[in-house]
């Protein structure tokens, strides 16, 4: 089965892997796959950890945040068709 996710990025600079992602408007993206690209070992079907997998983003990586439909997720949040998600990576500085 497919999945059309619609994705909330500031910068794609921190992904290694944008095959997947489809540029909409603004920082708004569409990553259109199946459900098994978004599956991980141990979790039923379609996951944030699988998504932080595609895309490359280590999901023990703590300051990195995912937020789903208006609500921040774990790694084992699952991930449905048409879902708005929002990744916000880590803050560097000095």
């Amino acid at each position: 089965m497919k999945l059309k996710l619609t994705i909330n990025l500031r910068s794609l600079d921190f992904l290694d892997n944008r095959q997947f992602i489809i540029k909409s408007s603004g920082n708004n993206f569409t990553i259109d796959c199946g459900e098994s690209d978004l599956s991980v070992a141990g979790l039923n079907g379609p996951s944030v950890g699988g998504l932080l997998k595609l895309l490359n983003i280590p999901a023990e990586l703590d300051a990195t945040f995912v937020i789903v439909n208006g609500r921040i997720a774990f790694s084992d949040v699952p991930v449905r068709d048409g879902d708005s998600i929002e990744i916000l990576p880590s803050i560097t500085g000095g």
